[in-house]
Formats: structure tokens, sequence, C-alpha cells
């Protein structure tokens, strides 16, 4: 390439620049979400004979996860039956960065994006689960019991949770009796629903993936007699009782120790009942009620951490892998993301993306970010995500390319597939290219000819 093109290519560059607005982004003053910032490095972990600390911080996003499948996600605060306020992922208080103090949760709480659900729900399990845990457990957990636990933890309280019998049989290592001391646990028999998936998961029943394929709080869907034995009158029929809430409620068989007996049989299909469950109730201030719509988990969760790999006429979701060891380039990645969308190698475009947007920490990366993941939708021919993807670029920054390749992706929704798709994907070549401009695109060049950057 010579010198005049160089120059040329630069000086698009520059203008691309400009035109995105990517070197002025807003400076406003940062709010809990940005100081709250995503530590690249794992922290030093010292006295941690048993390594359940490193576990802890290894799965911690797969904790909350299943904390998604059991509690359901509402931005808005809500009334949770029992007087007490709540918002998110079941979230009472919301505890600063370093654990130090906390706020209550009440009627006037701001409503919570998924992605500040995650920081505060990762906060109180670390400062209020997990130190009983790594005070009171005496051998190494495995992945499902550290889920089981913490979920449990999560749902109780900690108080409960200290003097649980699963706590007993956990920090023993009696993992055979953790599955059936969950059944202690059965009024509200609601509670009895969510354990049942968990006890599933920890007999080996059903695996992790199982949960995120449900809807949240799917586990209503079932009915009691249905995963516990229960007691029948002379006539065959279920014993039920009205409880102190006024529903009604099955009484459950159980031994000497207060335990009941779990039925794991077809729980294929109680799997596939519990993903039919539509919509979900929420009380509100005033007594009164909001019928919200249910979402599968793996779409509740942030966008940042499932990668969408589509193969065939069949979709999977996979978690974004992390080397927690290595330090992580943000521009780096949003810049791999470019030059991966340019090859047409979405799935990797996407996932440069998706790690850029985990670990950003300014406007501008997530600007950036953001909109690679809005361009490699629009390769993947999923423009209802990209509209999404640029919609929260925009949020970040207000650009002449993302507002541009938005109104494209809208355009397409509304469209058939066809040879305007193949047009609206070449403009939105010329708009990706805007973001870091024609000088990243030379040195692209130079890197595939074998030199060094």
């Amino acid at each position: 390439m010579n010198e005049k093109l160089n120059k040329l290519l630069f000086g698009a560059g520059v203008l691309g620049s400009l035109a995105l607005g990517a070197s002025s982004c807003s400076s406003n003053k940062s709010d809990d979400k940005e100081e709250a910032k995503t530590e690249v490095k794992a922290k030093e972990i010292k006295n941690d004979p048993y390594g359940n600390v490193a576990l802890f911080e290894e799965c911690k996003e797969d904790i909350i996860f299943a904390l998604f499948f059991v509690e359901n996600f509402y931005q808005y605060t809500y009334n949770d039956g029992c007087g007490n306020w709540t918002v998110a992922d079941g979230l009472t208080v919301l505890y600063n960065e370093d654990g130090t103090s906390f706020t209550k949760v009440t009627k006037n709480t701001k409503p919570l994006t998924k992605e500040e659900a995650v920081i505060y729900t990762t906060r109180f399990l670390k400062y209020q689960i997990l130190p009983i845990i790594e005070n009171d457990v005496n051998v190494s957990l495995d992945k499902n019991s550290m889920i089981t636990a913490c979920v449990f933890g999560y749902c109780v309280g900690p108080a409960r949770f200290k003097d649980s019998k699963f706590l007993t049989y956990l920090k023993t290592g009696q993992k055979d009796k953790l599955a059936k001391s969950l059944t202690r646990f059965r009024t509200p028999q609601g509670v009895l629903k969510r354990w049942y998936f968990f006890a599933a998961l920890l007999e080996g029943k059903i695996q992790y993936s199982d949960l995120l394929n449900v809807r949240a709080e799917g586990c209503y869907n079932l009915k009691t007699y249905e995963i516990v034995v229960c007691r029948k009158d002379k006539n065959g029929k279920y014993i039920r009782k009205k409880d102190k809430y006024g529903d009604w409620i099955y009484e459950p068989e159980f031994d000497k120790n207060g335990c009941c007996k779990w039925i794991f049989k077809d729980i294929d299909k109680k799997l596939a009942k519990a993903t039919d469950v539509k919509t979900t109730r929420l009380s509100i201030k005033g007594g009164e009620h909001v019928v919200v719509d249910c979402q599968l988990v793996k779409d509740i969760v942030p966008d940042y951490v499932w990668q969408d790999v589509s193969g065939g006429k069949s979709s999977k979701y996979v978690v974004v892998p992390v080397n927690e060891d290595e330090t992580v380039n943000v521009d780096s990645l949003n810049d791999e993301s470019l030059y991966a969308y340019q090859a047409e190698n979405y799935d990797k475009a996407l996932q440069d993306a998706l790690l850029a947007l985990k670990f950003a920490q300014t406007n501008k990366q997530r600007c950036a970010a953001h909109f690679n993941m809005g361009m490699a939708y629009m390769g993947k021919c999923k423009y209802g995500r990209a509209k999404d993807c640029f919609e929260k670029s925009l949020a970040e920054n207000k650009t002449k390319a993302a507002q541009e390749q938005l109104n494209i992706a809208q355009e397409k929704l509304s469209e058939k597939r066809g040879k305007a798709g193949k047009v609206a994907l070449g403009l939105s070549l010329l708009g990706a290219g805007a973001i870091y401009g024609g000088r990243k695109y030379y040195l692209m060049q130079q890197q595939k000819k074998g030199m060094r950057r």
C-alpha cells in the first residue's frame, strides 16, 4: 500500500471518529454502576484451604443466573407479599462496593437494570453468604453444591442458612443428604418447588444448563404432589388445607427427621412444564398487582454474558470464556471485533464485543462494544437484536453511525430477506469502519501480511 493511500485512509479514520463522536463521549458523574468496576484480574485469595472462595469466584455468575431462575427479574420495586420491598432478583438491601454499608430497598428505590442487579446480587452473596461458607464449611465443594448453597442461603437468609441442616450436611461433606434436607423447607410450598430443581441438580438428574432453558419462576407451574410424596385421604385424594396466606397447600409425607421424598420420575416432562409458564403476578404499592411476562432465564441475563452461536437450523447459547489471570485490553477486543466482522466471522465478532462490554469501564468502550455487537447481529441477519444493540450504543453516546445503523435495522425488521439485505449489509460495513477509521483497516492488512503491529 503506497503512502498516498495510507494518508487517505488515515484521513478517513479521523473523519469517521469525528462523525461517531468517539473522542468526546459523555464524562458525566459516574453512577454506582460505573463505580462498581469489574475486576479484570482475580484477587489473590489467601486462607482458602478448601478452594471454596476460588470456586465462588469461578462460578459466581452461574449462581446469579440460578437466582434469576427462582426469583425472576423485575426492574421496579414490588412487595414480596410479606411486607418487604424488593427489586430486581429479590434484593431487599443494596450494598456499597466494599460492603461497609447498605441501603434498604423501599418503594422509592430507583429501578435497576440487569447489569446493576448482577452487581448488587454479587455484593450480597460476597458479604453475607460467602463468609458463612468460607468459615463453616470444612470440605471442598463442587460446582453444583456451591450454586445450590448460595441460592439456598440467598433465599432463606443468612440467619436461617447458618442454623439449617443443609449447612450441617454441607460442612461435613455429607453430599448424599443435601438434596433431601432441602425438603425441610416446605412452607410456603412455592419454596419447595424451587428446591425441587436444585435437588435434581445435586442428584445428577438434570444439568445446570437445564435451569437456564426454563422460564423464570417456572417451578411454580408444578403441583406439590408432582414433586414430593403427599398424603391421601381414604378416597385416594390428596389432602390439602389452607395456609396462613389463604392458599391451598398439600400435606407432604415426611420422616422422623422432617424430610420428604422427592419424585424425580419423568423429570423431563416437569422441565417442559416449567417452561410453559408465561406470566407472574407481583404485588405493588397500594395492594395492587401487576402481571409481567416471564422470560427464559438465558433471556434475562445481561447481554455481555451469553454468546449466541447459530449452526444450521438450531441456535445454542454458551457462556463467554474469560481468562481471569490475564489483563483484558478492552480497546484491543473492540478492534478484534471489528476485524472479525470485516472478515465476515460474525460469531467471533460478537464474542469479542461481548467480552469488551463485560470489562468496559468507560462510555467510549461501551459505546463501541454495543455498536460492534449490533454490526455482528446485522451480519447474522438478526435485526431485532441489532436494533437493541444500536439503541444501547446511542444511550452511551448519540453518534451518527449508530443512528444510521439503527434506522437500517428498523427497516430490515419490516422487510423480507433478499437482495435488499445484502445492500444493507454492505452499508453496515462502511458504518463499522467509521468507528476506528481507515487507519485500523490498514493495520489489519499489514497484520495479514505477517507484519507486527
